[in-house]
């Protein structure tokens, strides 16, 4: 029987290895962070393969093993040298689970794995992030032993448009930190820091922010459009995320901001 069964597998530790394009800004990431830190900390081997990027440092100091590989997410011939390397990685660390997480990565992870022989396979996870187009691109996401959906709509989306067994599904709503995300522990001096930082007053001021990653899939020039046509309130917006991650759409933000006035 294969190794890697979830039914079969029994509390013990385990070698897990999760499969992003890169550690930077977004949810994904945020997932994929978390949940290896968690492993980590409850003795687990917790392994992250990614190209890099600025989340790395806290999963090295949380005791999770980053691997980098500079093609895994990169869409070029280049990236298919990291099927034979994962492959061979599988083979070599006696991998137990593999938890895929976006679509390129997937396709390389699902062809590594299924070149392994069926005895050393481990087991296969995918997660379902958001709604990807609904091609033959994306049935890899269905390819998982288990599919995680992160909500009901992308579990409802998922059985609606795609040939999958409902019984591999699983339904895993995203959490969060209640100590990092507790209001009690953000200091006044820290507040005040953050008015002066972007502008707003301190007399009752309404402010309107809309944090989340620069991309149009996050919907910041619908926000900016909206309130444009607010006129008869006095108020502070703030669109939160990295300006560097996508120059071109936060150019034609700050345009569309301009235009408005």
């Amino acid at each position: 029987m294969c190794k890697g069964t979830i039914k079969k597998m029994v509390a013990r530790k385990f070698t897990v290895v999760q499969v992003i394009p890169e550690m930077d800004e977004g949810g994904v990431e945020g997932e994929t962070l978390d949940f290896a830190v968690y492993l980590a900390k409850q003795g687990h081997r917790s392994i992250v393969i990614s190209g890099g990027g600025r989340l790395v440092k806290q999963l090295e100091d949380n005791g999770v093993i980053h691997l980098l590989w500079p093609h895994i997410g990169e869409k070029s011939l280049r990236c298919l040298k990291n099927i034979t390397k994962l492959n061979r990685f599988m083979k070599n660390e006696t991998v137990d689970i593999l938890h895929l997480r976006s679509r390129l990565p997937a396709w390389i992870g699902y062809i590594a794995w299924k070149m392994l022989d069926i005895s050393i396979r481990p087991a296969l996870v995918t997660s379902f992030h958001g709604f990807y187009s609904v091609n033959s691109y994306s049935t890899i996401m269905t390819k998982g032993e288990r599919v995680i959906a992160v909500s009901r709509v992308i579990k409802d989306h998922i059985l609606s448009n795609y040939n999958v067994n409902p019984t591999t599904l699983e339904l895993i709503h995203g959490g969060y930190d209640p100590l990092a995300f507790d209001p009690d522990n953000v200091t006044e001096n820290r507040v005040n820091q953050l008015r002066e930082k972007w502008g707003i007053s301190d007399d009752g001021q309404i402010v309107i922010m809309l944090p989340g990653r620069l991309t149009s899939w996050k919907g910041q020039d619908v926000f900016i459009d909206a309130l444009g046509s607010i006129t008869d309130l006095s108020f502070a917006a703030l669109c939160v995320g990295d300006t560097e991650d996508n120059p071109s759409f936060t150019r034609k933000l700050r345009e569309r901001i301009a235009s408005l006035g």
